[in-house]
C-alpha cells in the first residue's frame, strides 16, 4: 500500500497564531503607522450606521502587530476612518449580519472586498463599500424515522475555484449551523457558490455511532448533492435525513518502544479512517486516547470500518520529542479488536536557516519573529511550506 499518508504523519512541525476579527485595532504594543483609509458604507444606496469595517492585513508587517486588525465603526452618515496604518496590503471586511461585500477576487465564504496596497503615510479616501444581501441555505435535519433532530450540528463545505471542498466553522456560523426545536437550520450571509452540507458523525455513547450523513441522505461525501446558490438567493428544502445509528466497538492494545519493547506511557493514540483506495486518512469523529503506565490503551465507540492507529508523544515545553510511530492497520467488523501493538521509534531531525528574500518591507529582514515551517516527506520527494508569522 502506498505510504505517502503515513510519511506525512511522520514529520510535521507547525506553530500557529490564531486570528480573530473582533480584536480591537490598537492593542497595547501594536505597530503604528502613518497611513489613513476612509470611506462610506451603504446598503441599497442609504448610509449604513454603526457598521464595523475591518482592514485585514494580507501579510503580517511586524512582530509587534499582535494579530490585531485595524477597524472603525461608521457614523450616522455611514462614514468611517481608520488611521495609524502601517504600509502594506489590506482587504476590507464588514461583518454585518445578513449582508456581504461583493467578491474581490478572493475565495472566502463571506466575501471580502478587493485587496489594496497602501504606502507609508499615504491617505486613501472614498474607499466606499456597498453591502449587498447575502444568500441563504435552509433545511431540516431528521433521524431515520423522520423525527426532527434538535440542537444538531450541521457542517458546511464550500467549493473553491479549483473544485476543492473547504469546511467552514466560525463563531459567526456556529449558531446558524445548529438546528432549532423543529430540527431547522438557516445559514444566511453566504456568497454565491456551490456547497454541500452534512450532519451526524458523532458518538451517542452506549447507543452507538451516528454516521456522518450528507444532503440528502448519503454517507459517502462523493455522492453528496451539491447545492447551487446564486447571489442573494434563498435556497430552501436542503434537508438531511441522518443515517441509522451504527453499533460501535473498541480497539485496544499497547504502545511500546521499538528498540527494547518496553511500554511507553502517556503516548497519544489516535485513530484514522482509511479511505477505500488506502491513501487517505480521515480523523474526525473517531476515538483518541492515551496509553497508561503499562503502555495499554483502549479506543471506544468505533464503528465498523478499516482504520490506522498511530501514536505520538506530545511536545514538551523545553524540548521536542523525537519519537514517532508507523501507523498500524486494523479493521473493525462485528467485534472488538484487541492486541494492537504500536511501536514508537526514534526519528531524525532537520536543521536549517529560513531566509526571507526580497521582502516588501526592507525593514522586515531585520526583524525576528515566529516562522511556520511545514515539512512533508513522501516517496522521493521532500518539500517545505514556510509562512512567516511575525
Amino acid at each position: 500500500m502506498p505510504n505517502r499518508w503515513f510519511a506525512i504523519l511522520a514529520l510535521t512541525l507547525i506553530c500557529t497564531l490564531p486570528f480573530e476579527f473582533t480584536k480591537e485595532a490598537r492593542a497595547i504594543g501594536a505597530k503604528q503607522g502613518a497611513a489613513t483609509v476612509s470611506g462610506r458604507v451603504t446598503i441599497k444606496g442609504e448610509p449604513a450606521k454603526g457598521v464595523k469595517v475591518f482592514l485585514q492585513p494580507q501579510q503580517t508587517m511586524d512582530s509587534g502587530n499582535n494579530g490585531t486588525t485595524p477597524s472603525a465603526k461608521t457614523n450616522e452618515n455611514g462614514y468611517f476612518r481608520i488611521t495609524g496604518l502601517p504600509a502594506g496590503r489590506y482587504a476590507p471586511i464588514s461583518l454585518t449580519p445578513g449582508y456581504i461585500m461583493p467578491k474581490g477576487g478572493t475565495d472566502y465564504l463571506m466575501a471580502r472586498g478587493a485587496a489594496f496596497d497602501i504606502a507609508e503615510g499615504e491617505v486613501i479616501e472614498n474607499l466606499d463599500i456597498e453591502l449587498i444581501p447575502g444568500s441563504v441555505i435552509t433545511g431540516c435535519v431528521t433521524d431515520s424515522n423522520g423525527r426532527p433532530l434538535v440542537e444538531e450540528q450541521v457542517h458546511l463545505w464550500w467549493f473553491d475555484k479549483n473544485g476543492t471542498t473547504l469546511e467552514f466553522s466560525t463563531r459567526v456560523l456556529n449558531k446558524m449551523l445548529t438546528t432549532d426545536d423543529r430540527g431547522v437550520y438557516r445559514i444566511f450571509g453566504l456568497s454565491e457558490g456551490r456547497y454541500i452540507l452534512s450532519a451526524g458523525g458523532y458518538s451517542k455513547g452506549d447507543d452507538g455511532y451516528v454516521p456522518k450523513t450528507y444532503h440528502p441522505d448519503v454517507t459517502d461525501k462523493s455522492q453528496a448533492k451539491v447545492v447551487e446558490v446564486g447571489a442573494g438567493q434563498e435556497v430552501t428544502g436542503i434537508d438531511i435525513s441522518v443515517a441509522e445509528v451504527a453499533k460501535t466497538y473498541s480497539i485496544s492494545g499497547r504502545v511500546v518502544n521499538a528498540d527494547d519493547g518496553q511500554p511507553v506511557g502517556g503516548a497519544k493514540v489516535e485513530l484514522g479512517l482509511l479511505s477505500p483506495d488506502g491513501n487517505d486518512i480521515g480523523r474526525e469523529g473517531f476515538s483518541k486516547g492515551h496509553s497508561n503506565s503499562n503502555g495499554a490503551f483502549q479506543l471506544s465507540n468505533v464503528p465498523p470500518g478499516k482504520y490506522v492507529a498511530y501514536a505520538k508523544v506530545d511536545f514538551e515545553s523545553d524540548k521536542a520529542s523525537n519519537l514517532y510511530s508507523e501507523p498500524v492497520i486494523c479493521e473493525v467488523t462485528n467485534s472488538n479488536v484487541r492486541g494492537i501493538e504500536i511501536k514508537l521509534s526514534k526519528g531524525g531531525s532537520i536543521e536549517g536557516v529560513v531566509v526571507i528574500e526580497d521582502p516588501i518591507d526592507p525593514a522586515m529582514s531585520e526583524k525576528t519573529g515566529k516562522i511556520t515551517c511545514l515539512f512533508y516527506s513522501v516517496e522521493g520527494l521532500c518539500c517545505t511550506n514556510i509562512e512567516p508569522l511575525l
